[in-house]
């Protein structure tokens, strides 16, 4: 290969660092780092064999630096890219953020080639629209929102039809039993759209899916769209029991109340509610609080009960506040 491309979150980067180093020790690369952690921690373009690293979205930036090489044209003034050159590092500013209407279908051929098993599983995961707006302090959205300010819509959505062809797509070439909506929150789609996708979806692909939403958006006639398209379950961020520092730590802005009023409604349209919580949190009783968070899940009565331990990452609020306040000890 010319090029050796990574995306790496913070937590696996010292691994793929190091067999980067490797692979560069046997093969003449260009190795590239994109995903959370070049975003969030761009001076590790510093790192020794790091040639390049991409910050935020690389959908057209890459494609734009990979076009560059290959013509033998200067690629250094590639829009959301950090390069090392010659001992000197060339920091150049984020573009646009990516307009979903500008993207082909996912060619998930080219994956599946090279791993079959990942085509013949049943279930296949799709993205309808990218960003959120909020202000969640365990999240990267918040810092994202902040880096990319002017640069487009935070919310980016795909049409209908666009989804609607991308599962065609997969129906006419691969096993198709159920589908994973990763949006951060599907329920921020207008209700126009919902109602269309509540439409068509159904009749034209007809298969059950999942997907995530927030307590404050799941108003009822949205979550009867969601009903009406062949939603299964949805995961829904509760976070934390103890409603002080689900408010004032986490920045939810969510009160109990209005979880509970939100299980009310998906259990009237009967779907099923996979709640997504965090423990371990930095705070003077861990242990307490996530014995609260358990406390409220059995009031809530989840299909299903999912909790992990909360990383405090880089650029995050929660991150900054463990650091100062003497929960994160170790470095990034």
């Amino acid at each position: 290969p010319k090029i050796l491309a990574y995306s790496i979150m913070t937590g696996e980067h010292t691994y793929y660092l190091n067999l980067n180093q490797l692979i560069k020790q046997k093969l003449d690369v260009y190795s590239v780092f994109g995903g959370p952690h070049p975003t969030f921690l761009p001076e590790m373009i510093e790192h020794e064999g790091v040639d390049a690293c991409c910050l935020g979205e690389g959908d057209l930036a890459f494609p734009k630096l990979v076009n560059q090489m290959e013509k033998g044209l200067n690629f250094y003034d590639v829009d959301n890219f950090w390069f090392q050159v010659d001992g000197k590092i060339i920091k150049n500013e984020i573009g646009p953020l990516v307009d979903m209407t500008d993207l082909p279908l996912p060619d998930r051929d080219l994956m599946y080639k090279a791993d079959p098993s990942l085509g013949a599983n049943g279930i296949k995961t799709s993205m309808t629209m990218r960003g959120c707006p909020y202000l969640c302090t365990y999240c990267f959205n918040s810092a994202y929102n902040d880096m990319t300010q002017g640069k487009g819509d935070v919310i980016r959505a795909r049409s209908v039809d666009s989804v609607i062809a991308e599962f065609k797509q997969i129906l006419t070439y691969y096993p198709l039993e159920f589908a994973q909506f990763l949006d951060d929150t599907f329920l921020l789609h207008t209700k126009e759209w919902m109602k269309e996708f509540a439409e068509k979806f159904p009749k034209e692909i007809g298969v059950p899916f999942s997907c995530t939403i927030r307590p404050n958006v799941a108003m009822d006639g949205l979550v009867k769209s969601l009903k009406q398209a062949g939603c299964w379950h949805v995961w829904m961020g509760v976070e934390c029991g103890n409603n002080e520092l689900a408010t004032k730590l986490l920045k939810r802005h969510l009160p109990n109340e209005k979880i509970f009023e939100a299980m009310d409604v998906l259990h009237k349209h009967d779907i099923r509610v996979f709640t997504q919580n965090l423990i371990g949190l930095p705070t003077e009783e861990p242990v307490k609080v996530d014995l609260e968070t358990l406390d409220f899940n059995i009031k809530l009565k989840p299909y299903f009960g999912w909790s992990s331990i909360l990383y405090p990452f880089p650029s995050t609020p929660i991150g900054e506040y463990a650091v100062d306040n003497g929960y994160f000890h170790g470095e990034f």
